[in-house]
């Protein structure tokens, strides 16, 4: 599976496609239309979210060498 930041990346780009291109466009895989931009924005949220969760793990903090709290 892509990384948080990838799948971020390909929704921002879908739907920029969906608006600026067609009703119809294709992410990883699955295809969605304009009436699923709130599908995409709920979707990009939550990665958002598990993106920033995966860089403040706690193996981020050993790497980056900030103790854990």
């Amino acid at each position: 599976m892509a990384a948080y930041t990838e799948l971020i990346e390909q929704i921002d780009t879908a739907i920029q496609d969906v608006l600026l291109n067609g009703q119809h466009v294709a992410v990883d895989g699955r295809n969605y239309t304009k009436a699923d931009l709130g599908t995409l924005s709920r979707m990009r949220t939550e990665y958002a979210r598990l993106a920033k969760s995966e860089k403040t793990s706690v193996l981020h903090r050993t790497v980056t060498g900030v103790p854990s709290r």
